[in-house]
């Protein structure tokens, strides 16, 4: 079979963003070329969980990382990790390889390097999810812009090093 073992995780956010907050979502569905890019270098994408939507559904008002700083969010965080890490799991004793995560900037879940979420915390808990190579998606894309532009060739070039 045809494989080429390796994997690479988003933020949900990134495959649906349907799961945006409302007034914050910047594309009708998915970042269609953002997982273009991430087919073309024939990467399994595997999507993580959305403790947002999970927690406060789809009506929710936006809310900064400290509005979620609370026992029961971070409770979710962690359950939602655990469950996610299993599935990584699976795909390690696979002989897979995970090879980075996709997150969103300044998201107060799952910015993945500046100020990180919530939930990357949560998955910071695994060893295996700790050190991995990551990349944000800056809080200026938007389809169809210089922005994105921009971060389409800088996620091309991050991915070539992986």
């Amino acid at each position: 079979m045809l494989r080429s073992h390796k994997v690479i995780l988003v933020s949900h956010c990134v495959l649906n963003q349907n799961a945006v907050v409302h007034p914050l979502a910047r594309s009708g569905g998915p970042f269609k070329a953002i997982a273009q890019v991430l087919m073309d270098h024939d990467f399994g994408i595997v999507q993580l969980s959305c403790p947002e939507v999970l927690m406060y559904g789809m009506n929710r008002l936006p809310m900064t990382k400290t509005e979620y700083d609370t026992p029961d969010y971070k409770a979710l965080c962690n359950k939602l990790a655990q469950r996610d890490f299993e599935l990584v799991q699976r795909f390690l004793d696979g002989d897979m390889t995970v090879v980075g995560i996709v997150g969103i900037d300044q998201s107060p879940s799952c910015s993945q390097i500046n100020d990180q979420g919530h939930f990357k915390t949560a998955l910071n808990q695994f060893e295996a999810l700790s050190n991995l190579p990551q990349i944000d998606i800056p809080e200026t894309y938007a389809i169809n812009t210089q922005s994105a532009e921009d971060f389409h060739e800088r996620l091309k070039i991050w991915l070539s090093h992986l």
